[in-house]
């Protein structure tokens, strides 16, 4: 079993999906209960890691026991999980206390500590005196670019409203946990619904939102909300929507189903056809089926699966969206190809090139894309730097290169170059 999970672990880090890997084990005749259920594993142990980091880190900013367990509970997390891992963390502390209290004081102990109490004075008087620098400069560091679209801007009475969620974390490398608030409100500031999760990602992450509305909710204009907390900071972001009530869904429907038949009596006059039946409820059936699709499709785990359903959806924007979920969800940036509308497909393809896949920027036509392609290989060059010696970047009239000398470490210097591009 812990051989297979390994295997598996492997596979997902070196870019292949849970799909793909389930497909391969299946056909090497590995039981598919058996591989959810370890995948199922892998899913908790990465929750419980990444829990872990996050209260260590936060202890060591002085939070308190009490005011983590508070806050990860408030914010959808397990109380037994939270408690469980606060008692491990104390039963290793008292372990780690234990063997330091069992070790003889040597003569040089007292310097030792005099030491450590000079180091930690500096520390923190340092650290003040950064704080107190960025306070005096109202310089705020931007640990996080959160930001929300919404799919459409007018929804039905009753039916849930879609957004689409992106974030780019600009803070610590590496896995981060960021605490999602979610509200919708009336123009007035009346809560309508609130909803909370935890997301963990690395560099940035693109996601469909899908909120439930209250099925009565009046026709109006509602605002959507969206709160990240991380690290101690927060970003907001929000957007507007618009209810369209029954009545005004009935009214439309019946001037679109008059217009189908005025268009038809036209039509019939100048061919000298009879004039077809025209079914009145069609379209408003043709909508339900493509958002029962829509909603069935983002809930399969395979995403074979996934994407036969979106394929079902007759709204070409519907089953973009559809695909394009789909393909962000079990990271298959190939799937993107399947989208029909040009913007909608390039904006899938730029998530994956924000995680590095630059080769997809050959296939970007739109200008507002080739520029961020651009920036963002700029980005990866910059973090890059230091790798190899033999590099330069051009950014407008900016050039960095190294200069190297026998006794000094690599050092940058910038050049005036005018207008330009990458070079190497």
């Amino acid at each position: 079993m812990n051989s297979l999970k390994d295997y598996i672990r492997q596979q997902l880090q070196k870019g292949y999906s849970y799909e793909q890997i389930i497909n391969y084990l299946q056909q090497q005749g590995y039981n598919n209960k058996e591989l959810l259920k370890i995948i199922d594993d892998i899913k908790q142990e990465d929750y419980i890691y990444s829990l872990q980091n996050y209260i260590t880190k936060s202890l060591n900013q002085g939070y308190t026991q009490e005011q983590l367990k508070n806050y990860l509970i408030s914010q959808g997390h397990s109380r037994k999980i939270i408690n469980k891992l606060f008692r491990e963390l104390t039963d290793q502390t008292r372990a780690e206390d234990k063997i330091i209290h069992e070790h003889t004081i040597e003569n040089n102990t007292l310097i030792k500590v005099s030491l450590m109490v000079f180091l930690l004075i500096v520390s923190v008087f340092g650290g003040f005196l950064i704080t107190q620098q960025l306070s005096q400069n109202n310089q705020p560091v931007k640990l996080l670019d959160l930001k929300t679209d919404s799919i459409k801007a007018t929804i039905n009475q009753g039916d849930p409203i879609r957004f689409k969620l992106s974030m780019i974390n600009q803070g610590e490398p590496g896995r981060v946990d960021i605490y999602l608030t979610y509200e919708v409100e009336t123009i007035e500031g009346n809560k309508v619904m609130k909803k909370q999760e935890t997301k963990a990602f690395e560099t940035t992450i693109t996601d469909i939102i899908l909120l439930d509305l209250p099925k009565d909710l009046p026709q109006g204009t509602y605002i959507v909300k969206v709160k990240a907390d991380y690290l101690d900071q927060e970003a907001k972001s929000q957007f507007t929507f618009y209810v369209k009530s029954e009545q005004e869904k009935k009214i439309n429907n019946q001037n679109k189903n008059e217009k189908i038949i005025n268009d038809s009596k036209k039509s019939s006059i100048k061919t000298n056809k009879p004039i077809k039946s025209t079914t009145i409820n069609q379209t408003s059936q043709t909508k339900i089926h493509d958002q029962t699709q829509f909603t069935k499709a983002i809930s399969q785990e395979l995403e074979i699966n996934a994407v036969n359903i979106c394929k079902q959806i007759k709204d070409s924007t519907l089953k973009d969206n559809c695909i394009s979920y789909t393909a962000l969800k079990n990271k298959d940036e190939k799937l993107c190809e399947e989208i029909t509308n040009q913007r909608e497909q390039e904006d899938c393809k730029m998530v994956f090139i924000q995680e590095g896949h630059f080769y997809l920027c050959k296939e970007i036509e739109l200008t507002e894309n080739k520029n961020l392609c651009k920036q963002y290989e700029l980005i990866n060059k910059i973090y890059d730097y230091g790798t190899t010696n033999d590099s330069k970047i051009i950014l407008g009239n900016i050039s960095i290169e190294p200069i190297t000398d026998n006794n000094t470490e690599t050092n940058l210097t910038i050049i005036d170059m005018g207008p330009g591009d990458f070079i190497n």
